[in-house]
């Protein structure tokens, strides 16, 4: 794990960036207790994608020194992924879904 809720100015936030050899992850993560106004996929929405997006990139920019640590920031693939969280009534996690590379 590279940032947890890293803020960048009023654009927004990253839940999480993982890093591995030749890739960086940022992980957009969504829980929900019931699926009464949708799951966790659901609430990531165009605009949210484009938004990620844009976090993505800014943080790569303003993390290039940890970036190389995987390669040098010009051929590291750089992947978004959306976690879906599902919390039971006592608000334990029941299950966890990811969609990788969904924006």
């Amino acid at each position: 794990i590279l940032a947890r809720n890293w803020h960048f100015g009023r654009v927004g936030e990253l839940d999480l960036v993982f890093g591995k050899p030749g890739m960086v992850i940022a992980c957009e993560v969504k829980s929900r207790r019931s699926s009464t106004f949708g799951t966790g996929f659901e609430a990531v929405t165009a605009s949210k994608q484009r938004r990620l997006r844009q976090l993505t990139g800014a943080w790569i920019r303003d993390h290039r020194d940890v970036v190389n640590r995987f390669g040098t920031h010009l051929d590291v693939t750089i992947r978004i992924d959306v976690a879906s969280v599902e919390l039971a009534r006592d608000l334990t996690v029941s299950a966890i879904n990811v969609i990788e590379a969904a924006c």
